[in-house]
């Protein structure tokens, strides 16, 4: 009860007018795994690894080289996640 009471009397975000068109989203969204996909992380992988959408790669899926295997493939746990992760939401410093 107490929560809730806190929750409504804390400032609600406001979303910004350019991130109110889905099409922007989907611009950002490519961008951003182009981007990750130049920069290598832990173990020489791309560090798009780090925001794929599948937690467990897809058992019937076929890669066509060797860099989206490493992405598909990674584990999303232990140290050099911890540390690519760090890296991609800038919790230790900048990409």
């Amino acid at each position: 009860m107490e929560d809730d009471a806190r929750t409504n009397k804390e400032p609600v975000a406001k979303m910004l007018d350019k991130f109110k068109s889905a099409t922007s989203w989907k611009i950002f969204a490519k961008a951003l795994e182009t981007y990750l996909g130049q920069l290598l992380g832990s173990g020489r992988i791309p560090l798009r690894y780090v925001i794929r959408r599948l937690a467990n790669p897809d058992p019937d899926a076929t890669y066509n080289n060797e860099n989206k295997i490493a992405i598909a493939m990674s584990p999303l746990v232990g140290d050099s996640f911890n540390h690519d992760n760090a890296k991609v939401y800038g919790t230790s410093g900048s990409v």
